[in-house]
């Protein structure tokens, strides 16, 4: 089975070592060849939502997305404080959940930053970066096609 590609939009952990933790998410996506059946399932799914997006739907503005960061995240429920990777492990305490957020493209010379979901485990957060790793590659591919 061939294993679609990731696509035009980067992914970031907010880490020292992103690298090697995109690599691994990608590694597992090519041995585990079902999880593209999983995605694409949830992708045809409307009740599958983005709990930090309004009415739970991936914006249209996504066309500009040209990244995605997953980050652990501390909640007080004052303010939100999002820290690296490494942080998490030194103080696993602080780790309330992991956030994906989108950077999209205003202009040639500044994103802004959309929170896109929380989800209480990393394996979570990481398949619905996937997923929106999928609706993304197809608004960027319907306007590549209406061009």
């Amino acid at each position: 089975m061939n294993v679609e590609p990731i696509g035009v939009v980067d992914v970031a952990y907010y880490s020292n070592h992103a690298a090697q933790y995109l690599q691994n998410l990608l590694k597992t996506v090519e041995k585990l060849p079902f999880l593209q059946e999983v995605i694409d399932d949830l992708a045809a799914d409307p009740a599958v939502g983005w709990n930090c997006q309004t009415g739970g739907v991936l914006g249209s503005d996504h066309i500009h997305a040209i990244e995605l960061e997953i980050a652990p995240i501390y909640d007080d429920g004052e303010y939100v404080e999002t820290f690296t990777f490494e942080d998490s492990v030194s103080e696993p305490d602080r780790v309330h959940a992991f956030s994906l957020y989108s950077r999209i493209a205003d202009s040639a010379d500044f994103a802004g930053t959309q929170a896109l979901h929380d989800a209480e485990t990393l394996a979570e957060c990481e398949l619905m970066t996937l997923l929106a790793l999928r609706k993304i590659n197809h608004l960027k591919a319907g306007r590549a096609l209406a061009d």
